[in-house]
C-alpha cells in the first residue's frame, strides 16, 4: 500500500494537484509568479512543499512551516488506492490511519536517534530534533521543471496565436472599412 501511495501523490503533484493527507501532511506547491519581460505575462514558478498536518505536529511534537501562497491541494483519494490494495474505502482509509500512527509512534520512540527518514517517493522527509525537512527527490525536480518549461511554451504558443489572429481580424475589420467608406 505503501508505493501506491507514493505513485498516488507523485501523479497528483504531476498533474498540479496538491495532496492533503489527513493527520499527517500536505503536499503542494508554493507558488511564485514573475513578470516575464518577453511575453507580456507572468511567469508562474512553483516549488514543491511538504508541511505537517497540525494534528501530527501536536501529537507527535514535530515541527514543519507552512507556506501561505500554495496551490489548492484536496483530500486524498482513498477510492483512487482500492484497484491496487483490493480493500474497500474504509478500510483503505482505516490501514492509512494506522500508517500515521505506526509512523508517529517510531518517530518518538526513536527520537533518540540524531535523524530518522521517512521515504514518500517525491521527497524523504527529514526528521531532526523537533524539525520535519523535505528533501526532494532530484528525478522528481526535473520532471517538475519539465512540465513547468512544457506548459510555459504551450502557453507562450497560445497567447502567440491569438494576437496573430486578433491582428487578423484587425485588419480584415480595418480593410471592410475602408471598403464601406468608399462605398
Amino acid at each position: 500500500m505503501w508505493d501506491l501511495l507514493k505513485q498516488y501523490i507523485s501523479n497528483e503533484l504531476l498533474s498540479n494537484k496538491g495532496v492533503n493527507w489527513s493527520g499527517f501532511g500536505v503536499f503542494s506547491f508554493e507558488v511564485d509568479q514573475r513578470d516575464d519581460a518577453g511575453i507580456h505575462g507572468k511567469k508562474i514558478l512553483r516549488k514543491p512543499i511538504f508541511f505537517l498536518a497540525d494534528d501530527f505536529s501536536k501529537c507527535y511534537g514535530y515541527h514543519c512551516p507552512k507556506l501561505a501562497n500554495t496551490i489548492p491541494s484536496h483530500k486524498l483519494n482513498y477510492a483512487s488506492l482500492i484497484p491496487g490494495v483490493g480493500y474497500n474505502r474504509e478500510t483503505t482509509a482505516s490501514v492509512l490511519k494506522e500508517v500515521i500512527r505506526c509512523i508517529g509512534v517510531e518517530l518518538v520512540e526513536s527520537k533518540s536517534k540524531m535523524v530518522n527518514e521517512l521515504d514518500c517517493g517525491v521527497c524523504k522527509l527529514v526528521f531532526e530534533g523537533n524539525n520535519c525537512t523535505p528533501i526532494w527527490d532530484t528525478d522528481f525536480l526535473k520532471r517538475i521543471h519539465e512540465n513547468d518549461e512544457h506548459l510555459y511554451v504551450r502557453i507562450v504558443s497560445y497567447l502567440r496565436y491569438r494576437i496573430l489572429v486578433l491582428r487578423t481580424l484587425r485588419m480584415e475589420f480595418t480593410m471592410k472599412q475602408g471598403e464601406l467608406e468608399t462605398f
